[in-house]
């Protein structure tokens, strides 16, 4: 699984979606990582005393992770927009001394992650298309 996914990965991935492992579909790897970045938030958050309620914060992006996981492409969409929506009002209403260069990284690793996700699910609507026509 590369960065940028070709045409022939994403439909190899749609056509034997059925018997891939949990780590090899694209939509379990996003969620993964939605996860794993909340599990960190958490971590930093709580040692510095922040609550997780506040706005903004890595609490939101489980709601839309429970969406990707069964495949919806809105939700797919709206994980990356959140994301570097926060990380962008982050910068703006900061007042900690911190490098950006983190926040983007995993900013453009979700935009990423969820392009793939998102290319995967609409393969997988098609093939599903295609199927209930009798193609």
């Amino acid at each position: 699984m590369g960065w940028i996914p070709t045409k022939i990965e994403i439909e190899k991935e749609a056509n034997d979606y059925e018997n891939l492992g949990f780590f090899k579909k694209s939509k379990h790897v996003l969620v993964l990582f939605v996860v794993a970045t909340f599990v960190l938030s958490y971590l930093v958050f709580e040692n510095y005393g922040i609550e997780l309620w506040a706005p903004g914060q890595s609490l939101v992006y489980l709601i839309p992770a429970v969406f990707i996981y069964h495949n919806h492409r809105w939700a797919i969409v709206l994980l990356p927009i959140l994301y570097l929506g926060d990380t962008l009002s982050f910068f703006i209403n900061s007042e900690w001394q911190v490098s950006p260069l983190p926040l983007i990284i995993l900013g453009l690793i979700a935009v990423l992650f969820s392009y793939r996700s998102y290319r995967v699910a609409t393969q997988l609507k098609k093939n599903a298309a295609a199927k209930d026509n009798g193609i």
